[in-house]
Order: C-alpha cells, then sequence, then structure tokens
C-alpha cells in the first residue's frame, strides 16, 4: 500500500541540497505510480514509488538549474515556483 503524501529530503543529486522538505503526493493511476511536488508544480511517475520519486528527483534538479539560468526572465507564476525552490534547496559551492 502506498502512502497519501512522503516528505523528499534529498535529490540525489551532488550540486543540490534539500534544505526543507518537500511535500510529496503519491497518487497510482492504472499501472504508474505518481509523485507530485504540487507547491512546485512537477511530478514524476514510474512503475513503482522509487522509480516516480527518482524521476521526480530528476525533474525537480532540472527544473532547478533552468529557472537559475532564466531567472531574470520569468513570468509571475515561475518567479512564485523559483522562490519556492531557494527556499526548499541550497545550491553547493
Amino acid at each position: 500500500m502506498l502512502p497519501n503524501h512522503i516528505l523528499l529530503s534529498t535529490l540525489r543529486d551532488g550540486s543540490l541540497r534539500v534544505q526543507s522538505p518537500i511535500t510529496v503526493k503519491i497518487t497510482k493511476e492504472n499501472q504508474h505510480v505518481i509523485a507530485e511536488a504540487t507547491e512546485l508544480d512537477e511530478f514524476g511517475f514510474g512503475a513503482n514509488l522509487s522509480e516516480a520519486l527518482r524521476n521526480l528527483q530528476r525533474t525537480l534538479v532540472e527544473l532547478y538549474f533552468t529557472l537559475e539560468a532564466e531567472r531574470d526572465r520569468l513570468g509571475p507564476d515561475l518567479q512564485r515556483i523559483w522562490a519556492t525552490l531557494q527556499d526548499k534547496l541550497l545550491r553547493r559551492p
């Protein structure tokens, strides 16, 4: 049985550290598990919970670096997501 929510405390990436856990909603749709970080409007999916979380972790790392590179050109919605990412994650030197 799957949990309804988990707190994600690692991204499995050496360049970013989670400083405040990310709440992840877990659902199952047909044969796929979906891990959704609702406050960041991102999700990952896979055949099981581990795959879904790994997919979400990769997605969040890519999102962080994409928004960081484009931060001077972000619209209001992406500025909100960027601010949330900055609260949740810390870039390692």
